[in-house]
């Protein structure tokens, strides 16, 4: 319907505050009112097929739902953040150097790192980055799967971690 073909031009429109990546479903919804588009499965499966291609995230589960990445793009800049050796203070130093050394790091560091880079919207971001298999959530932080070691396997990774129990794959 055309009412998807401008709902989605006006949500790659939408201004993001400085620092998101990512726009609330409320303000998806405003959106798509404001388009014509009203009834909730119209706006679930205009976000859907607008994931098809590309244009935005949009992961219908738990923890997902609820947000809407509008410049994928983006993603490349906070993947980066985690991959990059790119210190931007002490704080953040240390953090890198256990991401490459372990391939873990901690959420205390994890807000570092991303908010020294600019990065909101921590919970949104870590969720996407579990969902798409880039990282493994563990009660104290998560295992960047890139960055482990060479010479350790995600078994291995996950044994020193064992008590942590509640992993989220």
């Amino acid at each position: 319907p055309l009412s998807w073909l401008r709902f989605m031009e006006v949500l790659k429109e939408a201004e993001l505050p400085e620092g998101d990546l990512c726009l609330s479903m409320n303000r998806v919804w405003e959106i798509a009112e404001s388009v014509g588009i009203e009834f909730t499965y119209d706006v679930v499966a205009a976000l859907q097929f607008i994931d098809t291609y590309g244009d935005i995230i949009y992961i219908d589960e738990e923890g997902l739902r609820e947000w809407v990445f509008t410049r994928p793009e983006d993603m490349l800049e906070v993947m980066k953040s985690l991959i990059v050796d790119k210190p931007l203070g002490i704080d953040s130093r240390r953090a890198l150097q256990a991401i490459r050394e372990e391939g873990f790091v901690d959420w205390k560091s994890l807000g570092l790192i991303w908010n020294a880079n600019g990065f909101r919207q921590h919970g949104p971001l870590t969720r996407l980055f579990v969902e798409a298999g880039l990282a493994i959530e563990m009660k104290t932080g998560i295992i960047v799967t890139s960055r482990l070691p060479q010479h350790v396997h995600l078994e291995q990774a996950l044994l020193p971690l064992e008590n942590e129990c509640e992993i989220t794959v």
